[in-house]
C-alpha cells in the first residue's frame, strides 16, 4: 500500500514544479440520506474561493440518487450545476463505487465517474472520465484518521473550452477526518495540477468538507 501511494504522488506531483502556483481555498457540505433498503438521496454544496484572483473562483451544487447494490458496490446517477465566473455548466454523471479494504484500521476505496458536461452558450458538449482512488487510515493521528487520494482527469471529447487535449487535471489530497456528532470534518491539503495548451497551473488549496 505503501508503494501504491508513492508511485501515484510521483505521477500527480511531475509536472507541479514547472506550474504557475495559485492558491485558494474550498469548503463543501455533504449530505446522504436513506430513501429505502437500497436507494439514498445524495446532494452537495461546494464553495472555491481564489486567494491569488481576490473572488470566488466556483460554486458547484451536486445532486441526486445512489443504488447500494451490495456492501462494497455503489451507483450514482448526479446531477450538477456550476458556475464559474458568468459561465454556467451542466452536467449529468453515472458513477461507480466501490471498497477494496475495509478493516478496523484501514479503508481502500474507488470512485469512477463518466461525465456529460454540457455549457449554456456554447454549442460543444464535452464528456470526461474520472477516477479516484482512496485510502484511509483509522487513529493515524490521536483521534484523527489519515486521508489520502488522488483523482485523475480525462477528457473523452476535446472541444476548445476543455484545453482541447485528452488530460485535463489531478487532484492529490492530504488531510485528517474526524467525526463529531453525526458530522464528519475532513480537513487538509488540496494540490490541483491543470494542463493547458498555453499554460500550466498548479493550486494550492485548503480545504474544509462536513458530511451529514
Amino acid at each position: 500500500m505503501k508503494i501504491l501511494i508513492f508511485f501515484i504522488f510521483l505521477i500527480s506531483s511531475s509536472n507541479i514544479f514547472a506550474a504557475e502556483n495559485q492558491y485558494g481555498e474550498w469548503f463543501g457540505t455533504f449530505t446522504k440520506k436513506s430513501l429505502s433498503e437500497r436507494l439514498s438521496f445524495w446532494s452537495e454544496t461546494q464553495l472555491r474561493y481564489s486567494y491569488s484572483d481576490g473572488a470566488m473562483a466556483q460554486v458547484l451544487v451536486r445532486m441526486g440518487i445512489l443504488d447500494q447494490i451490495n456492501p462494497t458496490h455503489e451507483l450514482g446517477y448526479l446531477y450538477g450545476f456550476i458556475q464559474s465566473g458568468s459561465s454556467k455548466e451542466h452536467r449529468l454523471a453515472l458513477q461507480h463505487s466501490m471498497t477494496y479494504l475495509s478493516s478496523g484500521d484501514s479503508k481502500l476505496s474507488h470512485r469512477i465517474r463518466l461525465e456529460a458536461r454540457f455549457i449554456e452558450d456554447i454549442p460543444s458538449d464535452a464528456s470526461r472520465f474520472r477516477y479516484l482512488l482512496r485510502f484511509q487510515k483509522n487513529n493515524f493521528l490521536s483521534d484523527f484518521n489519515g486521508v489520502f487520494w488522488n483523482e485523475l482527469f480525462i477528457n473523452t471529447q476535446n472541444v476548445s473550452w476543455n484545453g482541447n487535449q485528452s488530460f485535463d487535471r489531478n487532484r492529490l489530497f492530504l488531510g485528517l477526518n474526524k467525526k463529531i456528532g453525526e458530522t464528519k470534518y475532513e480537513f487538509g491539503y488540496l494540490n490541483q495540477y491543470v494542463e493547458r495548451d498555453t499554460s500550466e497551473v498548479a493550486e494550492h488549496l485548503v480545504v474544509l468538507y462536513m458530511f451529514f
